[in-house]
C-alpha cells in the first residue's frame, strides 16, 4: 500500500521553489499542482482467482495449466525450499506473494498465451510483480536443474 499524499509537503515545496526562483509566476506552477496531488486510478482486478485455479478438478486444472495437481505440489516444494527474503522490501506496502500464488502465476505464464497484464490482471497483482515472480522462479527452477544434474 503506497503511503497516502502529503499535500501540505507538497504545498511547502511548491512555495519554496517560487520563493527562490522569482521567474516562476503562480500561474506558471497552478496546472501542475492537481497532476501532483491527484491519487492514481485504481485498475480494477479478478477476485479470488487463484482460489478458483487451485480449486480446479484435476482434468481442467490440467488443461489450463498443463501438468497435474502432484506435479505442481512436487514443484512447489521446490519453490517453497528455495524461498529468498524479498531484497527490495523496506518495510510497509503490500505482503509477500506466497509461495503456491508465485508458482502458479509462473506455470500460467509457461502454459497460456497471454501477456504479464493480463496475468497481473487475472491473479490480482501489478505487472512488475508479475516479471518479478516469473524471473525468480525460473532462476529457482535453474538452480534446481543444476543441482539435479550434478547431484547424477
Amino acid at each position: 500500500m503506497t503511503a497516502p499524499i502529503d499535500r501540505f509537503a507538497i504545498y511547502a515545496f511548491l512555495e519554496e521553489i517560487l520563493n527562490e526562483n522569482d521567474d516562476y509566476e503562480d500561474s506558471d506552477i497552478a496546472p501542475i499542482i492537481p497532476a501532483l496531488i491527484s491519487k492514481r486510478p485504481s485498475v480494477p482486478k479478478v477476485e479470488g482467482f487463484t482460489e478458483l485455479v487451485i480449486n480446479l478438478n484435476e482434468e481442467d486444472f490440467r488443461y489450463h495449466c498443463r501438468l497435474n495437481k502432484e506435479t505442481f505440489m512436487l514443484l512447489l516444494g521446490e519453490v517453497e525450499a528455495y524461498q529468498v527474503p524479498d531484497v527490495n522490501y523496506v518495510g510497509g506496502g503490500y505482503d509477500s506473494v506466497p509461495p503456491k500464488k508465485q508458482l502458479l502465476v509462473f506455470v500460467w505464464y509457461l502454459s497460456n498465451q497471454c501477456s504479464m497484464r493480463n496475468i497481473a490482471f487475472n491473479f490480482k497483482l501489478s505487472k512488475s510483480t508479475v516479471h518479478s515472480i516469473v524471473h525468480h522462479v525460473a532462476g529457482v527452477y535453474q538452480l534446481y536443474h543444476i543441482s539435479y544434474s550434478m547431484a547424477e
